[in-house]
Formats: structure tokens, sequence, C-alpha cells
């Protein structure tokens, strides 16, 4: 019989292949489920970074695309509508084709890579449609961020999209004129005095007629007459000699006897019509002028030509390179002061250039764009003396939040259209603009027109809404339409104007009386209106057109003549041309954000 021995040592072997085989098993558990984590994790921050590249490419075509509102206002200044008479149709048509051709660039698909994200890799491919419509300027941007493996075999997309929209208001008014017309050399709302001097033309009365059978001669010394438009009669006042004014001397016809001819009337209160006060565009300053620091801003101006759309931090020095190019490109400057010195500076392309800073100045020497538009934004004072030049084949814009200064031989010449919008502007003696087409002037506070200013433009725009009365004293030979919302004006010292004078007085200051003095002469096509103001004309002055105030005290050899306006004539400074049909503003909605498109 066989006996088997009993042992424990095969055991043993068994239990440890049993936990190895186990431990193994777990261990490869484990890093599978590691490298799965690692692998999900690295996939989650490229789908993350994807996402990010997506809304800085998209921010990257917003910035370049911020520029739509000066474009829109090249656009209601340019020969496209201005002098036009226009449909909202049409008037759409037109600014949709006039975008486009600005933005022609920028509307292309556009890939955004290395250069902008400093990452190998990693792009954003952004698609712009542009809409208008009657109500609305819409651009839907589209940015696909694009992150690639180091490989190439895998890529993650992610796609957002803004709808960025502008809101756009037209107005269709009716054919009438801007302008009436009146039918009187002088219409006055209460009195005329007349003691030396003449008037061509009939006149007018807002009120009844007065007892006097003198009136309106104040005096029956010196030459004094008026002759009457609808019968040709000329008036003249009783010799001083004469008692009564009963007397012999046939040249003598009294105010009854006008009144007959037709040549005076009374109680007409009807003011001629006059366009709205462009109060819409005196924009904050303080807002435009003071923008924030992009984040996509770059240090210095590349060396590229042309130097490509984008925002770039600068010094003077950036500019006196021997000539920068921007192409077709929209190009913003951000420079702590724009204080240059004599040296000339060029700027060359067809697209635009902005250029923000705390000051700007030149005190010689010359600065020629040859783009588009140049517009310059400065929180301080923007100052042309001396011999400094500004000079621009195209569109100037300024926007200055303290005062515009140009003074000496210092001038702004050659663009086609001009605007200016200072809190404060002044010129000094000898001051000169030479535009090809319009120029416009929005003084918010103060205004200075010195000896010998000069604008030559084929129309001319002041506008001002301070209370202090500005003084023009002599030289001042130009076409140009003062348009005051409060203040009155003193003209003196052998001027000649040819232009509307409109002085509306619309507050409740103490009114000043408006004075035209010295040999002053005025060649109105439509008006002097001032109906809230008193006006003294004296000193040999002469008023061509129409004369229109509250009490008008006219002596020392001084002559009206009437002349009936030229109702085409276009004045009022909106979008719309001859008859103003169209009228429109352009303003921006909020920021439209950014929505995910497009992914699974």
């Amino acid at each position: 019989m066989r006996k088997y021995v009993k042992s424990n040592d095969g055991y043993a072997l068994v239990i440890a292949l049993l936990v190895i085989t186990v431990v193994t098993v777990l261990g490869l558990g484990i890093l599978t489920t590691t490298s799965s984590s690692k692998k999900l994790s690295e996939e989650e921050s490229k789908d993350q970074t994807a996402y990010y590249i997506a809304e800085a490419g998209l921010n990257q075509k917003k910035e370049e695309l911020k520029d739509a509102k000066v474009i829109y206002d090249d656009f209601v200044n340019s020969s496209e509508v201005k002098g036009q008479k226009l449909t909202k149709e049409q008037f759409v048509s037109k600014l949709r084709t006039f975008v486009e051709g600005r933005l022609s660039d920028l509307l292309k698909p556009v890939e955004y890579g290395t250069d902008l994200f400093k990452r190998k890799n990693a792009k954003a491919n952004v698609k712009t449609v542009m809409t208008v419509s009657e109500t609305e300027l819409k651009f839907t941007i589209t940015s696909t961020g694009i992150i690639k493996s180091n490989d190439s075999t895998n890529e993650k997309k992610r796609t957002v999209q803004s709808v960025d929209s502008y809101k756009l208001t037209i107005t269709e008014k009716p054919t009438e004129e801007e302008f009436g017309f009146s039918k009187y050399a002088i219409h006055a709302i209460n009195n005329l005095d007349l003691s030396n001097g003449s008037i061509i033309g009939n006149l007018g009365f807002s009120g009844p007629q007065p007892s006097d059978i003198k009136y309106p001669f104040t005096s029956n010394s010196g030459s004094v007459s008026y002759t009457g438009s609808t019968s040709g009669t000329t008036y003249r006042p009783c010799s001083w000699w004469k008692e009564n004014n009963i007397c012999g001397d046939s040249s003598y016809q009294g105010i009854s006897t006008a009144i007959k001819n037709k040549d005076v009337t009374f109680n007409d209160s009807k003011m001629p019509k006059i366009p709205d006060f462009p109060i819409n565009k005196f924009i904050s300053l303080n807002d435009i002028t003071n923008p924030n620091l992009p984040n996509n801003i770059q240090q210095g101006i590349p060396n590229k030509n042309p130097i490509p759309s984008g925002n770039y931090k600068v010094s003077t020095q950036d500019f006196y390179k021997n000539s920068l190019n921007i192409g077709k490109n929209n190009v913003n400057f951000y420079i702590e002061k724009a204080d240059f010195d004599y040296r000339d500076i060029n700027i060359e392309g067809e697209g635009n250039i902005s250029i923000f800073s705390n000051s700007f100045s030149k005190g010689s020497g010359n600065i020629n764009f040859f783009g588009n538009s140049i517009n310059i934004y400065t929180k301080g004072n923007f100052s042309l003396s001396g011999s400094a030049i500004l000079k621009s084949a195209n569109n100037i814009n300024i926007y200055s939040a303290d005062e515009f200064s140009q003074s000496g031989s210092g001038h702004i010449s050659n663009a086609k259209n001009l605007n200016i919008y200072s809190n404060k502007v002044t010129f000094g003696s000898s001051s000169t603009m030479n535009m090809t087409e319009k120029v416009n002037i929005f003084a918010y506070d103060s205004l200075k027109l010195n000896n010998t200013t000069t604008i030559n433009s084929k129309e001319t725009n002041i506008y001002y809404t301070g209370n202090n009365k500005p003084t023009i004293n002599g030289g001042f030979e130009n076409a140009v339409n003062l348009d005051f919302l409060y203040a009155p004006i003193d003209i003196n010292g052998g001027i000649k104007l040819s232009g509307n004078i409109i002085l509306r007085g619309d507050n409740d200051i103490a009114k000043k009386d408006v004075r035209i003095s010295g040999g002053s002469s005025t060649k109105t096509p439509l008006y002097f209106y001032a109906p809230k103001f008193n006006i003294n004309v004296s000193g040999g002055g002469e008023i061509t057109g129409a004369l229109i105030g509250n009490n008008i005290t006219m002596s020392g050899g001084t002559k009206v003549i009437y002349q009936k306006p030229n109702i085409d004539n276009d004045n009022s400074g909106t979008a719309g041309g001859a008859n103003g049909q169209i009228d429109s503003s352009l303003t921006p909605n909020s920021d439209g954000g950014s929505v995910e498109v497009n992914n699974p």
C-alpha cells in the first residue's frame, strides 16, 4: 500500500503567480485609464483652445470693421448723396455699394495665423457677410478656430459667430425746399429805424402800422430812402425844414402811399422756413476722444509694406520714416502726445488712418496724407501754427475735446471734405483752409474768427452752440454759412461775406444786439436771419439778400438790397442734397457678443 506525503511548498508558487497576475492586470488597467484620461484631457484642451482661437479671430475682424461709422459719414458727405434727390431704396443701394467698395478687402474671407496668435498649428478662418437694409447696417462674422496636432494627423475645430449691427434711420422728406424765402428786403418783428441809408426792396412788419406818418424814417437829415420792388417808387422823408410833413416836395412819399402801392406790409408775422439746427451732429467729444486701448494693440509700426490693418502704439519718431504706406488698409495709431517737429511726414496708400492722442500739434513742416480719410482724435488741443500744413487727398476729420486752433501760416489744404468737431474753435490771423468740396465746423463752447481768416470751398458751414458772442474783424471774404443756436454776432471792419447767417437765439439768456459796421458787406443768397435779436447796421455796410430781425436800426449810409433766394441752394448740412429729400443717421447698437455655431 502506497503512502502519500503531504507538503505546502507548491501552494506558495501558485499564490505568488496569482498575485503577480492580478497586480499586472490592475497595473495595466490603471495605465490604460491614465493614458485615456491624459488623451481626453489633451483633446479637451485642444478643443477649448480652438474655441479661444475662434473668438480671437472674431474680435480681430470686429476691430478691423469698427470704422463703419467713419465710412458712413464720408458717404453722406460724398457726391453720391450730396446734391442728389434720392428715394430710400436708392439711398440704401448707394450706401451698400459705397461701403462694399471701402471694405472690399476686409469683407473677403481671411485666415489669421501665427502672426496674430504667436502659436504654431493654430489658425482662425473668418468669413464676413454685410447686409444693408432701410433700418440696419449689419456685419455677420463667422470665425472657425483650428488647432492641429504636431503630426498634422488630427485637428480640432470650434466655430463662433457674432452679428454686429448699426441702427440706420432714414427719413424721406417732402420735396419742399430746405429754405423758404422772404418777400421783403427787411422784415422787422417790431420796429425799423432808418436814419441814414437806403433800402431797395419791399418792407414787412409783424406788428400793426404805427400812427406816426413819418415811419420808418426817424430822421429827415442825410440821405434816406427806400425803393419798393412792387411799384418801383422811391420813398424819401420830407425835408427837415418842412413842418409836419406837409410839404410840396414832390419826392416825399408817406407810409400810407407805400402801403397803397403794396411796397410795405404790416401784420405779417409769418417767418420764412429755415432748416432745423443739426444738433444731432454735435456728438459727445469726451466719449469719442477717450477710447480704451484695444487688447490686440502692437508696439511700434511693423516693418511691412504696406502696414497691415490693426492697432499700433507708437511715438512721434515712428512717423519720421521716408514714407509710411498703409495700402488699402485701416490703420489706427495710438500715441501719447502727437506733438511733431519740423520734419515732413508722408503717409501713402488708399486706406484710412486714425490717430488717437492726448494732444496734437505741429508748428512747421508738412503732414501729407494720400489715403481716403485721416481721422484725428485728441483729448486735449489740436494746433497748427507757424508754417505747418496738413494736406490730404480726400477727407479730414478732426475731433478735439478741448481746442482746435490754427494760426500764423499754418493751414489745412487740398482735401475734398473737412469736418472739425471741437469745444473751442479758434482761427488766428492769416488762417487759411483750402478744400475742393465742403467744410463743416462744429464749435461747441467757443468760436473765434479773427482777422484775415480765409476758408475756400464750394460750401462752408459753421455751426455753433455756445453763448458767447463771436466777432468777425476784417478780411473774411468767403462763401460761408453761419448757423448759431444761441449767440448773436458782431461783423465789422470791411468784411465781405456771402452765405446764410442764421442766429436762432433759442434760449432765455439776455439777448445782445447784432452789429454790422465799418463798411462790412454781406451777399446772402437767402437770409440774414435773426428774428429774436435787435440788429444795428452802420458805417456804410451793405447787405444783399433779406434782413430779418426784431428791432432794426440803420444809419451811417448803410444799404440793404433785396435778392430773391435760390431755393435749390443746400445749406442744411444734412445728407440728402438740394431739397433735403433724405436725412439719415447711423448709430451703433450694443456689441453683438458671440455664440457658438456649426459644432456637433
